[in-house]
């Protein structure tokens, strides 16, 4: 066979050259090389890795939002500080950002404030009976507008709601009080808007001086704004405030400057030390209301006396009739109410007709008399007219009252309902469970009887006879079948005990069979001691016979003790004759018809 020679001196005729080595390594592995060359540069190229990394970045961020909340988890500290370190580099343009968004929600909110506390006034000043209080309503009637704000522009003069304290240099809130009557959107909110409003009117119009916006109009409120070197004041004013209001904001912007300069200069957004400034601010909240005793309404001057008094006797008795009125449904409804959760009572129709109240609806004889329950609710007997058809609920406890009374059921036994499933546990003559039980399925909303827990009494009788027999025992002396003289009482009370068995199991209805073992002691042969237990035991029964009873109910065993005694008591007792006793139901053809 022929072979390359380059290969044949390559593989044992000679050692290879370095040169053919590197061309048998060429043809080879060339293709793995480039790979492999291919696979460096993507690796240690950082622009190669960028590119393929961006080409896959977006698939796999999708990839991790559909696996879990884990990338937005781990995400969240590094947007957090990157906002972070926007706002305190340049607050301005992220004020910018969300100005579109955030300045309309910042109206609305102080629109849907304002219409709640304009509703809440006119609700307390509704009340008013007063003849200037009736005017501002004609007002209110009038124009269209609500009541709550007719008054407040007749004796409102100004009123300061809100005072911010702002740092000029981040735009963050340091302190913020409000009125008690005033609106309290989210301060910190208003502090960035108005930041951002200030930033906006310097850098538009070249002003060039911190503070230059020192009044704004916001429908009815006006903005006043105090500028500082480290911090400002804004108030949200309502009406014309005097310019002395400005003198208190300027004095206490001063102070706080003055006391806190170091910490204003170094604010890097904790503001706990800026809580002290709470009393300044809260001195600057200041209102002013006319005096209604000596306030003058022009319109009213020319208005007779009389009028005011005949409107002001109008307004009580409406007054009166409105609470009598609201008084009247309210105990109405609570009689209506109490009705609808009253058991047994379906209310089907309760309204008014002719200026008395009328009911009517289904009412179950067991349940609570509705008369009963107007008395208590306050009404006379004549009232109410009422109408009620009667019906048979199907509530639990009425379920079970008709029974107890269709059955009478013994003291012994006791009755339970649930879900249309009637059960009856305890113990009960057996007449009873024959005759009157079987009426149970005739109790309207009893579905079916469940009786697993219930025993007859005279089987459980006979049960207590035949362990009064059993626990008898006739004691014989060793080696014999003769019944000792001191044992006649015994079998006296043996056959008492057997006859009024017999009594019980009849009563019962359940049949006796009596079995009578012979026992020995352990000594002597086994074939001996059977026999003698058997003669002990037909010893027994023939003076059971004797006195009166069939020898055709017992059955003779035989049986010897198998473990050895070294006590000559414990083998006295072993030789003895007992009885066991099996109850068996007996079969009755009517029974079983």
């Amino acid at each position: 066979m022929s072979t390359d020679p380059a290969l044949r001196e390559s593989s044992g005729d000679r050692p290879a050259e370095p040169d053919e080595l590197e061309r048998l390594r060429h043809l080879l592995f060339q293709a793995e090389r480039e790979q492999l060359a291919g696979l460096t540069r993507r690796l240690d190229d950082p622009d190669v890795r960028a590119v393929e990394t961006g080409s896959v970045l977006s698939e796999s961020v999708r990839l991790a939002v559909a696996r879990g909340p884990g990338l937005a988890v781990t995400m969240a500290p590094m947007v957090e500080e990157a906002i972070h370190a926007s706002v305190r580099r340049d607050p301005a343009k992220l004020v910018d950002a969300i100005f579109p968004v955030m300045g309309p929600a910042i109206r609305r909110s102080i629109a849907a404030t304002l219409r709640d506390m304009i509703q809440s006034l006119n609700q307390v000043l509704e009340s008013s009976v007063s003849w200037r209080g009736l005017m501002w309503r004609v007002e209110a009637h009038r124009t269209g507008k609500p009541f709550a704000e007719i008054a407040l522009l007749h004796t409102l003069v100004y009123q300061v709601e809100q005072v911010f304290l702002i740092h000029a240099r981040t735009g963050l809130l340091l302190q913020h009080v409000v009125a008690t009557s005033g609106l309290s959107p989210d301060p910190h909110v208003v502090s960035g808007m108005l930041t951002a409003i200030q930033d906006f009117v310097n850098e538009s119009f070249n002003a060039g001086t911190p503070g230059a916006l020192a009044t704004m109009n916001v429908g009815d409120l006006t903005v006043w704004i105090e500028p500082g070197r480290h911090a400002y004041l804004a108030g949200i004013v309502r009406g014309h405030a005097p310019m002395e209001l400005r003198s208190t904001m300027q004095d206490a912007l001063a102070f706080t400057h003055g006391q806190h300069a170091l910490l204003l200069e170094r604010f890097q957004g904790n503001a706990v030390p800026f809580e002290a400034c709470r009393p300044l601010l809260e001195a600057c909240l200041q209102a002013k209301y006319v005096d209604r005793r000596t306030g003058v309404d022009r319109r009213t001057t020319g208005v007779s006396r009389q009028l005011g008094v005949l409107l002001a006797i109008v307004g009580v008795l409406l007054a009166t009739w409105g609470v009598q009125s609201f008084r009247s449904s309210r105990r109405w409804s609570q009689f209506v109410d109490r009705l609808r959760a009253e058991p047994g009572i379906v209310l089907v129709t309760a309204e008014t007709r002719a200026g008395r109240y009328f009911v009517a609806g289904l009412r179950d004889p067991l349940a609570a008399d509705p008369a009963r329950l107007q008395t208590e609710a306050g009404y006379e007997p004549g009232e109410i007219a009422s109408r009620w058809e009667p019906y048979q609920a199907a509530d639990p406890g009425f379920v079970l009252s008709r029974a107890a009374t269709l059955l009478t059921p013994p003291s012994t036994a006791r009755l339970g309902f649930d879900r249309g499933v009637l059960t009856v546990q305890g113990t009960a003559p057996r007449a009873w469970m024959l005759d009157r039980l079987r009426l149970a399925l005739f109790v309207p909303g009893v579905d079916a009887v469940k009786t697993d827990g219930l025993r007859s009494q005279e089987i459980v009788d006979a049960e207590a006879r035949a362990n009064a027999v059993q626990r008898h025992q006739i004691l014989f002396a060793v080696d014999s079948d003769t019944l000792d003289p001191g044992q006649q009482p015994a079998i006296e009370a043996l056959a008492a005990d057997v006859r009024a068995l017999m009594a019980a199991a009849q009563s019962a209805a359940v049949d006796v069979s009596v079995e009578a073992f012979g026992q020995t002691d352990e000594t002597g042969s086994e074939t001996e001691n059977a026999k003698l237990g058997a003669r002990r035991a037909e010893r027994v029964l023939a003076a059971l016979v004797a006195g009166g009873l069939d020898r055709r109910l017992f059955v003779v065993r035989a049986s010897q003790a198998t473990d050895r005694s070294s006590d000559d008591g414990q083998r006295a007792r072993k030789r003895r004759v007992e009885l066991h006793v099996r109850l068996t139901p007996a079969v009755d053809a009517s029974e079983s018809r």
